[in-house]
């Protein structure tokens, strides 16, 4: 079975040490900063698609709010938007 391309990014970027990142849009937007969160369509299976990733710009990753009370900064980002991402650990692109 092929894998997702969801999954190929998530494999690459959390076995990377420096984890900023720039991201290019469907709509030319970019964003840079650090991925903190992703979601999947089915929580039971690990080889679920990943539809939709939460990033922060990387010098707020500091200020996250875990409590549960809505204070994270970031953007959530559907995989589907996304053209290309560049890794700045090894300045590789990965086409989407």
């Amino acid at each position: 079975m092929r894998k997702d391309a969801s999954r190929v990014l998530y494999d690459k970027y959390f076995n990377l040490r420096n984890r900023n990142i720039e991201i290019v849009l469907k709509n030319g937007r970019r964003i840079r900063g650090i991925i903190v969160g992703y979601y999947t369509d089915d929580l039971e299976n690990e080889e679920s698609a990943i539809q939709m990733w939460h990033v922060v710009v990387a010098n707020q990753s500091s200020c996250l709010d875990f409590s549960g009370f809505g204070g994270n900064n970031g953007t959530l980002i559907r995989h589907r938007d996304i053209v290309s991402i560049t890794f700045e650990e090894d300045q590789s692109t990965m086409i989407l």
